[in-house]
């Protein structure tokens, strides 16, 4: 193995986590593998077909509503993962993120 980027333990500013494995072939070709759990999974892809679809990085970098409102979601399925409780103050910030998500999203449509 040439690398291990451990972003479970150290998520990402936008709240994505997976641990990526870098291995060198025998071809000295460099093979990325990308272990998630299921919801990393489902978390990962939704970012990037929203990050398609308004021409954003959020997964990588990102700033204003989409990405504050997509890290809190990588938050609360991290809670759920982990076992630990969605705290009410989480819960408050994903319920006004999401309105303005939508609002955002409608602007976006037009």
């Amino acid at each position: 193995m040439i690398k291990h980027r451990d972003y479970v333990t150290d998520p990402r500013a936008s709240g994505y986590r997976a641990h990526h494995l870098i291995f060198e072939t025998s071809n000295t070709l460099p093979v990325e593998v990308q272990l998630r759990t299921r919801s990393m999974h489902i978390w990962a892809e939704t970012v990037e077909g929203f990050s398609h679809d308004l021409h954003m990085n959020l997964k990588q970098d990102g700033e204003g509503v989409m990405f504050e409102f997509l890290k809190v979601v990588a938050e609360i399925y991290w809670c759920r993962e982990s076992g630990a409780p969605v705290t009410d103050e989480l819960r408050t910030l994903y319920n006004e993120l999401l309105v303005e998500a939508k609002d955002f999203m409608k602007k976006q449509m037009l």
